[in-house]
Order: C-alpha cells, then sequence, then structure tokens
C-alpha cells in the first residue's frame, strides 16, 4: 500500500482544495469545490478500496427575494482517476451538514455523522455500496 498524506484546506475566498503526497516527493494541489462562508470543517477518510472522501458543508441556491442568506448542505466528493466526483447528501434544512464525519462498515457502506443547525439535531446519513441514495435519520430523535 503506497504511503498518502492528505490535507485539505478552506480559503477566504470560500473554496475547498486537499493537497497531497504519494511516494514521490511532489504535492499536489486539486480545487474540490466552492464552499459556504463560515464553513470550517472537513471530513477526510478513505474507503476500504483506498479511495479519498471528503465530507463538507457546500452552498445551496442563493435565495436573495427571500432572505438573502445562502443556504449550507451537506456534500460528499470521492476522488476518482479523473476528477473530483460530488454529490449532494442533505438538502433538508437552511443550515445542515456542518461537523460532518465519515467512516465505512466493513461492506464499504458510506456513514455520515452531521449537525443540522436549523434544527439542533445531529443526523446520520447511510448509502449502502454500489448505491446512489442515502436514508437518513435523526439521531436520538423520539
Amino acid at each position: 500500500m503506497k504511503t498518502r498524506i492528505v490535507f485539505a484546506s478552506m480559503s477566504l475566498l470560500g473554496l475547498l482544495s486537499v493537497s497531497s503526497f504519494a511516494e514521490v516527493p511532489v504535492w499536489k494541489t486539486e480545487l474540490v469545490d466552492a464552499i459556504c462562508p463560515g464553513s470550517r470543517a472537513v471530513e477526510i477518510e478513505f474507503d476500504r478500496k483506498n479511495d479519498l472522501y471528503l465530507g463538507y458543508t457546500g452552498c445551496g441556491q442563493e435565495d436573495l427575494q427571500t432572505t438573502g442568506a445562502v443556504p449550507s448542505i451537506l456534500k460528499i466528493a470521492k476522488r476518482s482517476s479523473q476528477a473530483w466526483l460530488k454529490e449532494i447528501v442533505d438538502t433538508s434544512s437552511v443550515d445542515v451538514g456542518r461537523h460532518p464525519n465519515i467512516s465505512f462498515d466493513t461492506n464499504n457502506g458510506l456513514h455520515v455523522i452531521y449537525s443540522d443547525h436549523e434544527s439542533w439535531r445531529m443526523k446520520h446519513a447511510y448509502r449502502a455500496a454500489g448505491k446512489s441514495s442515502y436514508e437518513i435519520q435523526e439521531v436520538g430523535s423520539d
């Protein structure tokens, strides 16, 4: 298995980038996605196949006519051989997806724990290996 060092950074300009180092003494930096103002956390995890995943707070559609706010949404990005594949996990409220934590089960199913700041609840999203949709539930809800 090759040694990898991965570092994710969020710029003041609202960009998420990843720098990585693998086997050769060269750092490679890639732009992944735009992020929301105030995003402070990105989760880095490798699945059972050693593919790199990021969990982070992305930006939803801006609605200037009603609130002027930019909703935050939970996103996952996976590094393929060609590019970053990004997917939206949860858009259920205007402030969801903060503080994501990613893990993979023994079947390579993707689990994400994160907060919904609008409802002040923790949530769990699960996607079975090979599937495209997520099952989302509140953690500790009645």
